[in-house]
């Protein structure tokens, strides 16, 4: 996430216009706080995500690193074996598992945006940002 403390007030805002918004936003929240280092803010939105939708991987992931960042490691790693059944159950081996080489960022793009997509099918915008910062190991 390139700016979290750009996005917090706007992901506040729409959650006062819908305080029983979705899975995305809530997952949003919980990747925002979890930049900004408030772990525990993270872990209850990263929660009510998973609670109205189990099928968002790297939500079990951001609730593994908010888990350890608190010293709690015995959550944080039933996090992560939450994470990998549920990653090896989608077919998903994990990020950087099928990826173009280093250094094609349009590829990297490309790659991303098919792991994150919307419930409706459009790529997650963090795919890009994640991409080019990938691509440029």
């Amino acid at each position: 996430m390139g700016e979290p403390e750009l996005a917090l007030p706007l992901f506040q805002q729409a959650l006062a216009l819908d305080p029983n918004a979705n899975d995305d936003l809530f997952d949003n929240l919980g990747a925002t706080y979890l930049a900004l280092g408030d772990n525990d803010a993270a872990v209850s939105w990263l929660l009510k995500a998973v609670d109205l939708n189990t099928e968002l991987l790297e939500t079990y992931w951001s609730l593994a690193i908010a888990y350890s960042n608190k010293g709690d490691r015995q959550t944080a790693a039933i996090y992560v074996e939450e994470y990998k059944k549920r990653a090896a159950a989608m077919g998903f081996k994990g990020i950087g598992s099928n990826a173009p080489p280093p250094g094609s960022p349009a590829r990297y793009v490309t790659y991303f945006n098919g792991l994150c997509r919307n419930k409706d099918g459009r790529a997650w915008q963090g795919g890009r940002e994640r991409a080019y910062s990938v691509a440029r190991l």
